[in-house]
């Protein structure tokens, strides 16, 4: 089995998830299940953020020490996740023994380390700037907009401070190269640009501590406790003590030594992420790494926002839009289906509720649900509920354009998998309702309802709606990785498994099982109803 390793980001644990963490964590969950259907052997980290100026205000807001207010909010993200039918192997929190081990181990290794020109990885100096709590970074007087901070808008604080300063300017050139010469490094590549833009100018070195005395609430520095680890050194390196799970009888420091190897070994294969942590990904993580000798990720992929009028969907913004608020309306599956059938990966997409309507309509409830239906519902009535048995079925109806369409849509090198390899998960959900309609032109053409008043014609509607039967089990297995009770519940009602295999992506599986017709596997929704 090939290995596959993939990452969301870990998300701030103040408030509750929106539709934008939504989207990020179930593309992630499709990503992970759709190359386990095709037969890898796949890892996916994802968690949560608990260190840090905002953590640390929050909960004194609430009377809270920071470990109480983490403790009692990181479970509703798993929660969260758990009812969006997302399938992680490990939910890592920052405040995990063997992340702090390795947040220490990291350290100490850049404080031994050198830059490439021979100086200190690490030094310490004084700082003068403005501070943004929100997004827990510095900014100089030119980078800020109105005096506001560039990235949120939100005011910021001139803090003058003794820190530990990274030489993050050392490794900018050796930045630049690995980005050219590794094409799809950073994905798409719009986003690759917008960062050798970025580097077209000087790379400040960073600042990676913050005095005890201001914040407390962080990762202690090892040979200094007077200061704590900048949150975003301490979350990246996240990834690389995701790469296992801690064992039984394991000090946090053996875990953590067995994660580096791991990472070492095997990096991750992708980072998914939000277009707005692109740089502290792409520059801070790679150069980070670059100084620990530690393996390069394979690929940083950072997807568009969602808007809502025109503005990014955010708590900040004061529009978010919470999983929670739609899933009764449409289902789980139905959020799953559209967040990742509208979105084109790389670019912006507009949220509505009318366009929620018109796409769960168009495709769930009339394409597939029709289909579906008119082929249990004809098993029944002319099968008495039960198919033919595959060989008795083979030759008898004229059904080679459906199977060799079947066979050119699915499989693993059909084009949903080339779709998926490519990150279109919108091209790869609209392939599989490409087989959905070549399986109503099927039925329209050979009419099994007509033949069906013809007893001689018997073994010909039989063969016709097991062909039917067959491309409408191999489009559930092909949905599978995005809406997983809905392809469940078809496999199901056709005799096979709700959880799909490798082997259940070629043509020819179905084979005298016994037919179960039922209610409509989504109902159609009103536009008025919402």
């Amino acid at each position: 089995m090939s290995r596959y390793y993939l990452t969301t980001p870990i998300y701030y644990v103040n408030d509750r998830p929106h539709i934008g963490h939504a989207y990020t964590t179930i593309l992630a969950d499709a990503v992970a299940r759709e190359r386990r259907l095709v037969g890898e052997d796949v890892r996916f980290l994802t968690g949560t953020d608990e260190h840090g100026d905002k953590v640390e205000r929050a909960a004194a807001a609430r009377g809270l020490s920071p470990q109480e207010h983490v403790d009692d909010l990181a479970p509703v993200w798993k929660a969260e996740w758990d009812a969006l039918e997302v399938r992680y192997d490990r939910f890592i929190r920052t405040t995990d023994p063997d992340h702090l081990a390795v947040v220490a181990i990291a350290l100490e290794k850049l404080k031994a380390g050198k830059a490439p020109d021979g100086g200190p990885l690490l030094y310490e100096d004084a700082y003068r700037g403005w501070y943004c709590v929100s997004d827990e970074r510095y900014w100089t007087e030119k980078d800020l907009v109105d005096g506001r901070c560039p990235e949120c808008g939100k005011p910021v604080e001139e803090i003058e401070e003794r820190n530990w300063f990274f030489r993050m300017s050392a490794f900018q050139a050796r930045l630049v190269d690995h980005i050219q010469s590794h094409p799809g490094f950073i994905y798409p590549e719009s986003r690759a640009n917008e960062v050798l833009g970025f580097l077209r100018e000087p790379l400040a070195d960073l600042c990676i501590s913050r005095p005890r005395e201001r914040l407390a609430w962080g990762v202690p520095f090892p040979w200094d406790e007077e200061f704590v680890t900048y949150v975003w050194v301490d979350a990246l390196l996240n990834y690389v003590t995701g790469t296992v799970d801690p064992q039984p009888g394991e000090t946090p420091e053996e875990t953590a030594r067995r994660a580096i190897d791991a990472w070492n070994e095997h990096p991750a294969d992708v980072h998914l992420i939000g277009k707005d942590i692109l740089t502290t990904h792409s520059v801070y993580w790679i150069t980070i790494l670059m100084a620990l000798g530690w393996a390069l990720p394979r690929r940083i992929l950072g997807h568009g926002w969602w808007l809502w009028e025109g503005s990014k969907i955010s708590k900040s913004v004061g529009n978010a839009v919470r999983p929670e608020d739609l899933t009764p309306l449409f289902g789980v599956d139905g959020l799953r289906y559209y967040l990742l059938r509208e979105m084109t990966l790389g670019q912006d997409s507009t949220y509505s509720y009318d366009s929620l309507v018109r796409r769960l309509n168009a495709d769930l409830a009339n394409d597939l649900g029709n289909l579906h239906s008119r082929v249990t519902k004809m098993a029944g009535r002319y099968l008495d509920g039960r198919l033919p048995q595959r060989a008795d079925a083979v030759g008898q109806a004229e059904e080679p354009f459906l199977r060799e369409r079947a066979l050119e849509i699915g499989g693993g090198s059909g084009e949903v998998a080339r779709a998926w390899r490519e990150w279109r998960t919108h091209a790869a959900l609209a392939r599989v309702f490409e087989l959905v309609s070549a399986t109503n032109e099927y039925l329209e053409r050979l009419e099994p309802w007509k033949r069906a008043k013809d007893p001689a014609a018997a073994p010909v509607v039989a063969a016709t709606l097991f062909h039917a039967a067959e491309a409408v089990r191999l489009a559930a297995a092909l949905l599978w990785p995005v809406v997983p009770q809905l392809s469940g519940r078809i496999l199901e009602s056709l005799g096979q498994p709700a959880v799909p295999c490798p082997e259940h992506l070629a043509w020819g599986i179905l084979d005298g099982e016994a037919i179960l017709a039922g209610p409509a596997i989504y109902q159609r929704l009103e536009a008025g109803a919402v």
